[in-house]
């Protein structure tokens, strides 16, 4: 459970930071897990740690609405 309570945290850190605008001459519009879909210098390098929609699907797929 720690290790699944972890990975949560880390998704929502990832969408709380594609949320929070950045600072001005930067970018990272990026998506954990996500293609590089422009050149790293435009958007930044996305992050392949691990998969955010992975992460977020477990965690509701684990806690369903009643």
């Amino acid at each position: 459970m720690r290790s699944a309570g972890r990975r949560l945290l880390l998704a929502a850190a990832a969408v709380l930071a594609a949320a929070t605008p950045a600072p001005a001459g930067e970018s990272h519009t990026t998506w954990p897990g996500g293609a590089q879909y422009l050149p790293e210098r435009v958007i930044g390098r996305v992050c392949h740690d691990f998969d955010a929609t992975r992460l977020i699907w477990e965690f509701f797929k684990a806690h369903p609405k009643p």
